[in-house]
């Protein structure tokens, strides 16, 4: 009986695992971070503070191939966002890098534009045709309730 519920467990896990679109699943060729970029590292942050002192917050995203590119990559990254005009709707900035051969990897800030709006965030970064990164980050005035 009880090697009958193992296998059914296994069939279903096995079930759920080959219903993930192959581009969500992790990609050992690329280990991606969002965050905030400090001391040489990232934090790893679903909630950013806007700071204090009035400036706009700094957040990115690192891209760590696990070999040397062998050839030319281009890097996609949209950002979703609050619209700073109009409440309740959003707005989308794509930005896009290339990088040469050699490189191993990629610390690229994400701009935050002046009068840009507390709330969610979505970072999607896309290294040729394949989704590495699609992440929620709330950023959040940390003196507010």
């Amino acid at each position: 009986m009880l090697s009958r519920v193992r296998h059914l467990a296994w069939c279903v896990w096995m079930g759920l695992f080959a219903c993930v679109p192959e581009d969500a699943r992790e990609d050992e060729r690329v280990r991606v971070e969002l965050g905030v970029f400090y001391g040489g590292q990232v934090q790893q942050l679903r909630r950013v503070p806007w700071p204090e002192d009035g400036q706009r917050p700094t957040f990115g995203f690192r891209l760590s191939f696990a070999e040397p590119l062998q050839e030319e990559q281009v890097v996609r990254w949209e950002v979703d966002m609050p619209s700073r005009t109009t409440p309740g709707q959003r707005v989308e900035r794509i930005a896009e890098a290339r990088l040469e051969p050699g490189r191993a990897r990629l610390d690229q800030a994400v701009e935050v534009p002046p009068g840009a709006r507390l709330g969610l965030w979505n970072v999607r970064v896309i290294v040729g045709d394949r989704l590495v990164l699609d992440r929620a980050v709330t950023l959040f005035d940390p003196g507010g309730s």
